[in-house]
């Protein structure tokens, strides 16, 4: 099943389930008016949602309409308790050598600050930074679990998956982690593709916890990445979300983040501006993050070839 939310001038949007070519949506108000609404009663309403996304995927029906992904807002507009875990070895290993801080035996998860998710189709208006980075992330929203659930209870509450781009500063973020006292300034900000997905819509792409779909980034138009987000992770998020339950519950909606994505094998492209400087056989580190009027693009394509997440495509614009 395929889920969005459209901008329609409130906190959350107006929930909408989504045919599986993005083509075609139909709102579901009665149900569900947002998807916060929806978590809350995940159970009942789930299946109800599945039955329209069945008859959207069999052509027109009453009350369904033509999509344009460029009206919709991130899909969870603010998740009620959000998590990130760096969760790739290979950037962990990049950002012990600039933090100095062994961070590999111990994936940090850290817990975002509220702030509400960008839409994929908006410009990032940001004031200028000296170094400005993305990375391409995969995150999950669960229903909710209570504490001391196990890894392989957790898996069983992923109800949703996104596409995200985390954008960040990889200075500041490497001095956060050095002091240790929570990271506020390093993650700026966070974006989420259109469509939202159940594990199931993944089929033998979702399996123990992840998925193996390749994330194609462009860079000003130009590939630059085709990263897996099943190599080279330390936990699965069963493993991840067991670890923040370990004492405390989740509520329903909550989300965890895992990224930035990078892939040991060079053949997949650089996670990032920085992780492509640090990487590169010369002796020249420096990196050149982003400027204004970059534009960042990221997709994940289906087995049949179709937009998976409905994608991002954003240009950077700096304020003084």
């Amino acid at each position: 099943m395929k889920l969005a939310s459209l901008n329609d001038g409130s906190r959350y949007g107006r929930l909408v389930v989504v045919s599986q070519d993005l083509r075609r949506a139909k709102f579901v108000g009665i149900l569900a008016p947002n998807l916060p609404a929806a978590m809350d009663d995940w159970d009942t309403v789930a299946p109800l949602l599945h039955m329209i996304y069945h008859e959207l995927n069999q052509g027109p029906i009453s009350g369904s309409f033509e999509l344009m992904l460029s009206q919709c807002i991130a899909p969870m507009t603010q998740p009620f308790e959000h998590f990130h875990a760096f969760n790739y070895r290979p950037y962990l290993k990049l950002l012990e050598h600039l933090s100095e801080t062994t961070l590999t035996d111990l994936p940090p998860i850290i817990s975002m600050p509220s702030q509400i998710l960008i839409g994929a189709h908006e410009d990032l208006h940001i004031a200028t930074t000296a170094a400005l980075d993305f990375s391409a992330q995969i995150s999950v929203i669960t229903g909710p679990i209570a504490s001391g659930e196990s890894a392989a209870g957790c898996l069983d509450f992923i109800r949703l998956i996104s596409l995200q781009n985390q954008y960040y500063n990889p200075v500041l973020l490497a001095k956060e982690l050095t002091l240790g006292w929570g990271i506020r300034q390093g993650m700026m900000r966070t974006v989420s593709a259109p469509i939202l997905v159940t594990p199931d819509e993944l089929g033998e792409f979702w399996h123990e916890g992840i998925m193996s779909l390749p994330i194609i980034t462009k860079f000003n138009g130009k590939p630059f990445a085709a990263l897996n987000p099943k190599q080279d992770t330390i936990n699965h998020f069963g493993e991840l979300l067991a670890k923040v339950v370990e004492f405390s519950p989740l509520s329903a909606g909550a989300m965890m983040s895992a990224g930035p994505i990078m892939n040991q094998s060079q053949l997949t492209g650089p996670a990032n501006l920085w992780s492509r400087a640090m990487t590169s056989k010369g002796e020249d580190k420096t990196t050149e993050y982003l400027k204004g009027d970059d534009k960042i693009e990221m997709y994940v394509q289906d087995s049949a070839g179709r937009n998976l997440f409905g994608g991002i495509k954003q240009y950077i614009r700096f304020s003084d």
